[in-house]
């Protein structure tokens, strides 16, 4: 019997010995024969490597800093060896044993043409928002709250834009694609990779069988964490409509974005009773500015290889569940 191929499955983790407490476990119990666990530590002042040196079977890459979320990811991939990667946050907790196996299936079943993510439960909600981006909605608005039975029923579908916290393909594929842009250290990763996998010719799907849970969800209420991750969201999201997007659909998307961006930063300011917010997205608008020559030499090099004339990825609708 042949020897089944090498999966890569790849962690990032910045002082998050509390979530990985809960991932880890779920990993070891994972049934796919052939596979290696590699943790990316970015630089933790916690005591995440002393508690991953415990596992014989996990790689685990330390750095002296940390080098941001799309450095990492990419230093993870560099280090593996894989036939298949599988990308994954350290809050990020696998519920299925056989999940491996479901996306190999559903991968090699597409003759590998694509890039699939799971379902994402934050931790305590029988809801969850978090399967998949579509359309121009990804910019424009958010996903409904949607029970996992139902997109159980489902199977798998496409979406617009992947799920970063976690992301399965082939390594050829990634490979194709350069990995993640490193242009800020996040919010410049998921919706990028995915629509820069549909230029190329790439299917993006959401495997819907199974789901992992997200219990890292503190993140997003700790105003100085909040702040400090939407200082890279307005840079972020234009940094990818401006490289990806046909120039028609750039600066209507651009524009539109723009103005939610706006409301949005107010209400967080209100909300969270801080200025915080405003300040953060004044300095992400000046980090869009300045690297915008290296943005549209970027956007020159993207569309000289796309291979679909239009953006079609921008007008997927989501499944009726």
């Amino acid at each position: 019997m042949p020897t089944p191929f090498m999966i890569s499955i790849i962690v990032l983790n910045y002082n998050g010995k509390k979530h990985l407490e809960s991932s880890i476990p779920a990993l070891q119990k994972l049934t796919y024969p052939n596979h290696e666990i590699i943790v990316v530590d970015n630089g933790s002042s916690d005591s995440s490597v002393e508690y991953l040196n415990q596992f014989s079977n996990i790689r685990i890459v330390k750095n002296n800093k940390n080098l941001g979320y799309s450095k990492g990811k990419n230093q993870g991939v560099e280090e593996s060896k894989g036939k298949y990667i599988l990308l994954m946050d350290n809050d990020i907790v696998i519920n299925d044993p056989s999940t491996i196996e479901q996306l190999l299936k559903l991968s090699q079943d597409k003759n590998d043409n694509c890039f699939i993510s799971l379902p994402c439960l934050d931790s305590g909600q029988e809801k969850t928002v978090g399967y998949g981006g579509f359309g121009f909605r990804y910019f424009l608005s958010n996903n409904k709250p949607v029970s996992v039975k139902a997109l159980e029923k489902c199977d798998h579908y496409n979406i617009s834009g992947l799920i970063g916290a976690n992301i399965f393909c082939a390594r050829n594929n990634w490979s194709a694609l350069g990995g993640f842009d490193t242009s800020q250290p996040f919010n410049i990763d998921d919706c990028d990779l995915g629509f820069r996998a549909w230029l190329l010719g790439y299917s993006c799907y959401l495997y819907s069988k199974t789901y992992t849970n997200h219990i890292g969800i503190a993140t997003r209420v700790d105003n100085s964490q909040w702040c400090w991750k939407y200082k890279y969201h307005f840079s972020g999201i234009m940094r990818v409509i401006a490289k990806n997007l046909l120039w028609y659909n750039a600066w209507l998307f651009g524009l539109a974005f723009f103005i939610l961006e706006i409301i949005k930063t107010l209400k967080q300011s209100i909300t969270r009773k801080s200025l915080c917010p405003v300040g953060s997205f004044f300095w992400s608008i000046g980090l869009f500015l300045i690297k915008l020559p290296e943005t549209l030499k970027l956007r020159k090099e993207i569309q000289s290889k796309r291979v679909i004339n239009k953006d079609t990825f921008l007008f997927i609708k989501k499944p009726k569940f």
